[in-house]
């Protein structure tokens, strides 16, 4: 998928374009929240009709999972961009920063949507959302334990914090951004009050 988002498509298809609808999908429960998205919502930006949409898709859950795994490889694919090579760890994380909180392109709504997902309540996430949910939050986990473990390596952490809380404390401050972010806060200030809050765990060289 392209940095820029996909506008839906115009005139109605003669088949349903499987990723045009799960893109679709993708786009509405990330700006407005999965709980404020209906079905006929997402039909309608996709010109098919809710038989067409059951017949390709079986159901709304399947949709929401098929989303989230969207989104996840989208966001995977802008961090494999990154050339990470003799970076110190304030360093990536700065890059990281700059890709979360871009400005540039007005088709990204503010926010993570995984973030999003994660605060919805009551039953609008079936078995199957909540499934591929769980996944990508452990796949996240585990890249910033992985961030942390390669910053330990290089001298980049204080050694005063073990690694299991400075995974906990990272992975909370991103979802502080994040939620800032889709508040409406400004970038700058953004990354100058993450930056204070991760100051605690890295080394001054």
């Amino acid at each position: 998928m392209n940095d820029k988002l996909s506008k839906p498509l115009r005139g109605r298809p003669k088949k349903v374009d499987h990723q045009n609808v799960v893109e679709i999908a993708m786009h509405l429960y990330w700006a407005k929240g999965v709980q404020n998205v209906s079905l006929n919502e997402i039909c309608r930006q996709a010109n098919i009709a809710k038989t067409s949409f059951y017949r390709e898709f079986d159901s709304e859950d399947k949709l929401i999972g098929l989303a989230i795994k969207m989104y996840f490889d989208w966001f995977n694919c802008l961090l494999a961009r990154l050339n990470l090579e003799d970076k110190s760890s304030v360093e990536v994380f700065g890059m990281l920063m700059n890709i979360l909180l871009d400005d540039r392109n007005e088709d990204i709504p503010p926010g993570c949507m995984l973030v999003k997902m994660r605060d919805v309540q009551g039953d609008k996430l079936g078995p199957k959302a909540l499934a591929q949910l769980h996944f990508c939050r452990q796949q996240q986990m585990k890249m910033i334990e992985h961030f942390v473990i390669c910053g330990q390596q290089r001298g980049d952490f204080t050694k005063e914090i073990n690694t299991p809380t400075a995974v906990a404390y990272i992975d909370n401050q991103l979802s502080n951004a994040h939620a800032l972010k889709a508040r409406g806060e400004p970038s700058d200030r953004i990354k100058e009050f993450t930056k204070i809050a991760l100051s605690p765990l890295f080394l001054k060289k």
